[in-house]
């Protein structure tokens, strides 16, 4: 299995693992794997595009515009609920409840794994 098969397996487990403690309740548990499964998605998708491993530390916000993603793939919107390194979820007071993120996150995350596995297979 290559690199980037790699990190979409990883980012389709931590996708699985992000459902169930949403369905849990455990919404803030939720919202940081799906943070993360959303930034092995970018970094696979780097890797592809760009045929070298993004920097390090490199944020969501920077490999979304870096790989000049669509609009209607991710949106500024959801950079709302990451911080700059795309590490850690903000205050829940400040963008909503965590169950809000949580299904922001698990749509947005659905989006780019379904269109990360396009073209990866493309």
């Amino acid at each position: 299995m290559g690199r980037i098969e790699e990190m979409l397996v990883g980012a389709s487990k931590d996708f699985d693992l992000a459902g169930r403690y949403r369905h849990a309740g455990e919404y803030t548990i939720s919202v940081l794997l799906y943070t993360e499964a959303i930034e092995k998605i970018f970094k696979a998708m780097f890797v592809r595009r760009m045929r070298k491993e993004p920097p390090s530390g490199a944020s969501i916000d920077y490999l979304a515009m870096r790989l000049h993603t669509p609009k209607e793939i991710f949106d500024d919107e959801t950079l709302q609920y990451v911080d700059e390194r795309g590490e850690q979820v903000k205050s829940a007071d400040a963008s909503g409840s965590a169950e809000e993120r949580a299904l922001n996150l698990e749509e947005v995350a659905k989006r780019l794994l379904d269109y990360s596995m396009a073209c990866a297979h493309a």
